[in-house]
Protein backbone atom coordinates (compact mmCIF):
# COMPACT_ATOMS: atom_id res chain seq x y z
CA UNK A 1 0.00 0.00 0.00
CA UNK A 2 1.18 3.47 -0.82
CA UNK A 3 0.84 6.59 1.30
CA UNK A 4 -2.49 7.31 -0.42
CA UNK A 5 -3.91 3.98 0.77
CA UNK A 6 -4.11 2.50 -2.72
CA UNK A 7 -2.34 -0.72 -3.49
CA UNK A 8 -0.52 -0.51 -6.80
CA UNK A 9 0.59 -4.15 -6.92
CA UNK A 10 -2.36 -5.37 -8.98
CA UNK A 11 -3.05 -2.33 -11.15
CA UNK A 12 -2.60 -2.81 -14.92
CA UNK A 13 -0.54 0.36 -15.25
CA UNK A 14 1.99 -0.71 -12.66
CA UNK A 15 2.26 -4.16 -14.25
CA UNK A 16 2.94 -2.70 -17.69
CA UNK A 17 5.43 -0.17 -16.33
CA UNK A 18 7.14 -2.92 -14.35
CA UNK A 19 7.81 -4.79 -17.59
CA UNK A 20 9.19 -1.65 -19.17
CA UNK A 21 6.51 -1.12 -21.78
CA UNK A 22 3.10 -1.92 -23.14
CA UNK A 23 1.69 -5.40 -22.53
CA UNK A 24 -0.15 -6.59 -25.65
CA UNK A 25 -3.75 -7.48 -24.92
CA UNK A 26 -4.83 -9.97 -27.60
CA UNK A 27 -8.26 -10.28 -29.10
CA UNK A 28 -9.71 -13.75 -29.63
CA UNK A 29 -12.54 -15.41 -31.47
CA UNK A 30 -14.05 -18.78 -30.60
CA UNK A 31 -17.28 -20.70 -30.20
CA UNK A 32 -18.76 -20.73 -26.69
CA UNK A 33 -18.23 -24.14 -25.09
CA UNK A 34 -21.28 -23.74 -22.83
CA UNK A 35 -24.02 -21.24 -22.06
CA UNK A 36 -22.27 -19.99 -18.92
CA UNK A 37 -20.40 -16.96 -20.29
CA UNK A 38 -22.03 -13.57 -20.28
CA UNK A 39 -21.49 -10.78 -22.82
CA UNK A 40 -19.71 -7.84 -21.20
CA UNK A 41 -21.44 -5.48 -23.63
CA UNK A 42 -25.14 -6.31 -23.24
CA UNK A 43 -24.84 -8.59 -20.16
CA UNK A 44 -26.91 -11.36 -21.79
CA UNK A 45 -25.88 -15.02 -21.97
CA UNK A 46 -23.71 -16.16 -24.86
CA UNK A 47 -25.31 -19.44 -25.94
CA UNK A 48 -23.29 -22.64 -26.40
CA UNK A 49 -21.68 -22.97 -29.86
CA UNK A 50 -22.33 -19.29 -30.60
CA UNK A 51 -19.44 -17.29 -32.06
CA UNK A 52 -17.96 -14.93 -29.49
CA UNK A 53 -15.18 -12.35 -29.41
CA UNK A 54 -12.84 -12.06 -26.45
CA UNK A 55 -10.59 -9.31 -25.15
CA UNK A 56 -7.79 -10.36 -22.80
CA UNK A 57 -6.87 -7.92 -20.07
CA UNK A 58 -4.91 -7.91 -16.84
CA UNK A 59 -6.90 -9.17 -13.88
CA UNK A 60 -7.57 -6.66 -11.11
CA UNK A 61 -7.78 -9.55 -8.61
CA UNK A 62 -4.70 -11.71 -9.25
CA UNK A 63 -1.46 -11.76 -11.23
CA UNK A 64 -2.56 -12.93 -14.64
CA UNK A 65 -5.10 -12.22 -17.31
CA UNK A 66 -8.83 -12.68 -17.83
CA UNK A 67 -10.84 -12.85 -21.03
CA UNK A 68 -13.95 -10.72 -21.36
CA UNK A 69 -16.33 -12.19 -23.93
CA UNK A 70 -18.75 -10.34 -26.21
CA UNK A 71 -21.36 -11.22 -28.79
CA UNK A 72 -19.94 -10.31 -32.21
CA UNK A 73 -22.24 -7.26 -32.66
CA UNK A 74 -21.51 -6.09 -29.10
CA UNK A 75 -17.77 -6.39 -29.74
CA UNK A 76 -18.03 -4.03 -32.71
CA UNK A 77 -20.04 -1.51 -30.68
CA UNK A 78 -16.96 -1.05 -28.48
CA UNK A 79 -14.85 1.99 -29.23
CA UNK A 80 -11.53 0.13 -28.81
CA UNK A 81 -11.46 -2.04 -31.95
CA UNK A 82 -9.18 0.29 -33.95
CA UNK A 83 -5.96 -1.39 -35.02
CA UNK A 84 -7.49 -4.87 -34.76
CA UNK A 85 -8.04 -7.01 -37.85
CA UNK A 86 -8.53 -10.69 -38.54
CA UNK A 87 -4.76 -11.29 -38.67
CA UNK A 88 -4.59 -10.20 -35.02
CA UNK A 89 -7.43 -12.43 -33.81
CA UNK A 90 -6.28 -15.49 -31.90
CA UNK A 91 -8.33 -18.50 -33.03
CA UNK A 92 -9.46 -16.97 -36.35
CA UNK A 93 -8.22 -19.91 -38.44
CA UNK A 94 -10.13 -22.33 -36.22
CA UNK A 95 -13.61 -20.99 -37.01
CA UNK A 96 -15.84 -21.92 -39.95
CA UNK A 97 -15.19 -20.27 -43.33
CA UNK A 98 -18.60 -18.55 -43.35
CA UNK A 99 -17.85 -17.01 -39.96
CA UNK A 100 -14.39 -15.97 -41.19
CA UNK A 101 -15.97 -14.19 -44.15
CA UNK A 102 -18.54 -12.47 -41.91
CA UNK A 103 -15.77 -11.20 -39.63
CA UNK A 104 -13.74 -10.02 -42.64
CA UNK A 105 -16.77 -7.99 -43.74
CA UNK A 106 -17.19 -6.48 -40.27
CA UNK A 107 -13.49 -5.53 -40.19
CA UNK A 108 -13.77 -4.08 -43.73
CA UNK A 109 -11.44 -6.65 -45.31
CA UNK A 110 -11.80 -8.49 -48.63
CA UNK A 111 -13.90 -11.65 -48.34
CA UNK A 112 -14.08 -14.98 -50.12
CA UNK A 113 -10.35 -15.73 -50.24
CA UNK A 114 -10.67 -18.82 -48.03
CA UNK A 115 -13.47 -20.22 -50.21
CA UNK A 116 -11.58 -19.44 -53.40
CA UNK A 117 -8.43 -21.25 -52.28
CA UNK A 118 -10.35 -24.29 -51.02
CA UNK A 119 -12.43 -24.43 -54.20
CA UNK A 120 -9.36 -24.09 -56.45
CA UNK A 121 -7.55 -26.82 -54.53
CA UNK A 122 -10.49 -29.26 -54.75
CA UNK A 123 -10.88 -28.56 -58.51
CA UNK A 124 -7.16 -29.21 -59.03
CA UNK A 125 -7.44 -32.57 -57.26
CA UNK A 126 -10.52 -33.63 -59.21
CA UNK A 127 -8.80 -32.85 -62.55
CA UNK A 128 -5.99 -35.33 -61.91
Amino acid sequence: MSATGVSSAASPTSASSATGGHIPLPHTVSYAKSSRSQCKGCHKVIEARQLRMGVTSLSPFFDGTVVKYYHVPCYFKRKRTAGVDTSKLDGFKGIQYADQDNLRKLFGEPTGTAHTHAHTYSRTLSMR
